[in-house]
């Protein structure tokens, strides 16, 4: 809407309240301003404001009571959810795969999806990557718990999950950043966790959580040391001729000299497995591209370009 307004397609933003357009300070501030400067005002239904000094002081205190509304709305829900943890209770979502919730919010194990959970981990620890284990789950049918096919991220999150041991784990994640915004794989100080140990039925026996674990680690590290900078200048700019995903840059080693390959593969591919289309090798697709961009735009008459 903001963007919008530039467009002079409108000359008024009209709300019931100030709430209902932001309920954080600086938001509300720096949005109204980008309307003023695209000519564009912001009228409120029930507080009737003008440009007096008086409704800047009402509009300032409105905003604060707006904001001070939804952060104690927000303590007083983490309150109740933290209360219903502590009972190793499900607080809201969607319970992971191979859970469901009865009616008093605890966790049942969901027999037809903890199979393909157990399927998950003794694969991986039987030293199968993520590419075999997604092929056996979609030859047997398997899906996530909202229907998809699997991928690597979902992979992953299964696999890290401490609720197939029998622990419950509530309020791990790492708060909001100042854009809003949450990274899922940065968590808390332990001091701010809940974990109740038993709490749950488990899927997974330990030591096989513990294979997992540490075999988790091992690629974790050897990624890390392997890992080498290589720039694929093409992506983000091509995409699948079967599907339309992205194609991703990916680096194989092969071969008695175990010598570097460089491809462009589709996401989907990689991620899902639900498309079949072949590597590109990073060299001759961009090679290819550079030629193209020079005949285009920098003709060479000796060349015949």
């Amino acid at each position: 809407m903001v963007k919008d307004s530039a467009k002079g397609h409108f000359q008024a933003v009209l709300v019931h309240k100030l709430d209902r357009f932001s309920r954080d300070r600086y938001d509300s501030t720096y949005y109204k301003r980008e309307l003023r400067k695209n000519g564009v005002v912001l009228i409120s239904v029930l507080e009737r404001l003008d440009d007096s000094p008086e409704s800047i002081i009402l509009e300032g205190l409105l905003e604060a009571m707006a904001e001070y509304y939804s952060r104690n709305l927000a303590r007083e829900v983490m309150k109740g959810m933290t209360e219903t943890a502590l009972q190793g209770k499900h607080v809201g979502g969607t319970p992971p795969l191979g859970y469901d919730v009865d009616e008093d919010k605890r966790y049942i194990i969901n027999e037809a999806e903890a199979d393909a959970v157990r399927l998950i981990f003794n694969m991986y620890a039987s030293g199968r990557g993520y590419s075999p284990i997604i092929d056996e789950l979609n030859r047997r049918g398997y899906k996530t718990k909202t229907g998809r096919s699997y991928g690597k991220n979902s992979l992953h999150d299964i696999l890290c999950n401490e609720k197939y041991i029998g622990n419950f784990v509530f309020n791990r994640s790492a708060s909001k950043d100042i854009n809003n915004r949450r990274n899922s794989h940065t968590f808390k100080d332990e001091k701010g966790i809940i974990r109740l140990e038993g709490k749950l039925p488990a899927i997974i026996e330990r030591p096989l959580w513990e294979r997992v674990r540490a075999k988790m680690e091992n690629n974790k590290h050897a990624r890390g040391a392997n890992k080498a900078k290589t720039v694929y200048i093409l992506s983000g700019h091509i995409f699948c001729g079967k599907c339309g995903g992205a194609m991703v840059g990916k680096t194989m080693t092969g071969g008695r000299n175990r010598a570097r390959y460089s491809y462009y593969e589709c996401a989907r591919r990689k991620q899902t497995r639900d498309c079949d289309k072949k590597p590109i090798n990073k060299d001759k697709i961009e090679q290819y591209v550079i030629g193209y961009l020079i005949r285009c735009f920098l003709p060479i008459p000796e060349f015949g370009w």
